[in-house]
């Protein structure tokens, strides 16, 4: 990436794969969390979230000496053929089914359907009158994302390259002012749930500094060894220790202590730092680098968005014949991880792949294009 020369690896795939597997470990945490296996599971979403930052900004800014025009173009050309099919497709798959199976129709999908359809599923998640479904409550990640992605192309493509890396360090220091802010906002509002840490956990606001921890390491060169990686990992553990609830470490929303201010800061700093490792191939190379791990990283998109209905699915099967929770939510884990990896498996060859075959075709980065080639 620009400015953090000698700190990348030269060859692109090893850190791709490396990075692949990064995003295997991620959505492995987040279905061992679904399943109920594994309490902290859901620190994978803020991996996906830093992991985004730091991907996506590292793509526009090599763009920035591009025309803007173009640049837009292909950004947002090739966002749309890697999101947008699979999930529209899982929505419309819902929809048809609704009139034909009782259990899909009574699951307030229809009040659901108009925020996952706009991608603002996760200010819908936020309010008092939404409904949690098995089909559809997992889709506010996606959104979260999906607004990252319509705002994030201007800063870096507009900012001057001297502004640009205080603003996003301005970002990640405003982290916690800005929790703080939404949940004043939205308690004085009245139109949250009861939960108002759930709240905050779900809407987009809470989540700014962890894409802006992520961009950073595009743009500053850091130097982070495994020693401080090891020292930051304690002190997080330490952390979730103080904060200890009895339904398991971090509890969503990190009310104890005013965790919900600083929690999330930590969690991201930490998820920054496996990045950056990582891509430099200084952390975990074989793990990560793993045929298992990689392969379930490419796939990760389709673990994510089919994942959650599979868990419920499973054990609602299970729960007839297990009585033990231990030993149903392992049991939920071991049927739904293969059932999952292969349904997700299946989209990506036949679905995701032709498409983002066409990437390069239909909408070519401006730094890629050759003299007369026309990107449709």
């Amino acid at each position: 990436m620009a400015n953090v020369r000698g700190q990348l690896p030269e060859n692109g795939h090893d850190m791709i794969a490396g990075l692949d597997g990064l995003r295997g470990l991620a959505v492995l945490l987040v279905l061992l969390y679904h399943a109920r296996v594994f309490a902290p599971g859901w620190i994978g979403v803020s991996i996906f979230f830093v992991l985004s930052g730091f991907l996506i900004t590292g793509i526009l800014y090599r763009q920035k000496d591009a025309p803007l025009g173009p640049s837009l173009k292909s950004f947002y050309g090739r966002r749309f053929l890697r999101i947008f099919p699979l999930y529209y497709a899982y929505l419309f798959l819902l929809v048809s089914a609704m009139p034909f199976v009782p259990a899909v129709r009574a699951l307030g999908l229809r009040q659901d359907l108009p925020w996952a359809l706009t991608y603002t599923f996760d200010v819908y998640q936020a309010l008092s009158n939404a409904t949690h479904t098995a089909m559809t409550s997992h889709l506010w990640s996606l959104s979260v994302e999906e607004q990252f992605y319509l705002v994030w192309p201007a800063v870096v493509l507009l900012l001057p390259r001297r502004w640009l890396a205080r603003v996003v360090w301005s970002l990640v220091l405003a982290g916690p002012l800005m929790r703080f802010a939404t949940m004043a906002a939205w308690r004085h509002l009245g139109v949250g749930t009861d939960n108002p840490f759930w709240d905050l956990y779900v809407l987009p606001t809470s989540h700014i500094d962890a894409f802006a921890m992520g961009a950073a390491l595009c743009l500053r060169p850091m130097r982070l060894s495994k020693a401080g990686l090891g020292v930051a990992t304690g002190a997080f553990v330490a952390v979730c220790l103080a904060i200890r609830r009895h339904d398991g470490l971090l509890p969503l929303g990190l009310p104890h202590a005013g965790a919900y201010l600083w929690g999330y800061s930590a969690i991201d700093a930490l998820s920054a730092g496996l990045v950056l490792l990582v891509a430099r191939g200084e952390l975990g190379t074989r793990f990560f680098r793993s045929r298992p791990l990689t392969a379930l990283g490419r796939v990760s998109y389709g673990v994510y968005i089919l994942h959650y209905p599979v868990v419920q699915i499973v054990v609602t099967l299970a729960r007839r014949r297990i009585a033990s929770p231990p030993l149903l939510h392992l049991t939920t884990f071991m049927i739904g991880l293969p059932v999952t990896v292969a349904l997700a498996s299946a989209s990506y060859r036949w679905l995701e792949r032709p498409l983002l075959l066409l990437k390069d075709v239909w909408f070519a980065r401006p730094s890629e294009a050759t003299p007369g080639r026309h990107s449709v």
